[in-house]
């Protein structure tokens, strides 16, 4: 029996996006000036990539940005978001935390299931 997918399962999200071209702009100005943790879900096969940042919003616009993934494309995730396009991912705002933490509580996402991408 795996615990780690029961443990992921029971985390409650802050935010989540599921339309992320219509609430682009709300995803944009939720996160301003925000630090936190974030989990991209692929919905057509379920495999996640669980990411940090100082700056969300500022994060969260480069994913965004199709040619910033395009000019920077080694990361699975960038690939996957150009593969299966925008409309086939949720965005969940995991935790926001202080900026000095961010590691830590990454690594404790982390430990609770790999990443996929």
């Amino acid at each position: 029996f795996d615990f780690t997918n029961i443990l992921l399962c029971n985390i409650v999200p802050i935010k989540i996006y599921t339309n992320i071209k219509k609430d682009k702009k709300d995803l944009i100005s939720d996160n301003k000036n925000k630090s936190g943790i974030y989990k991209w879900t692929n919905t057509m096969n379920n495999e996640f990539y669980i990411g940090s940042s100082i700056n969300l919003s500022k994060r969260l616009n480069q994913y965004l940005n199709k040619e910033f993934l395009l000019k920077n494309g080694n990361s699975k995730i960038y690939k996957a978001l150009l593969k299966y396009e925008y409309k086939n991912f949720k965005l969940e705002i995991l935790e926001y935390c202080d900026k000095d933490l961010l590691i830590s509580r990454e690594q404790y996402f982390f430990n609770k299931k790999d990443k996929i991408y």
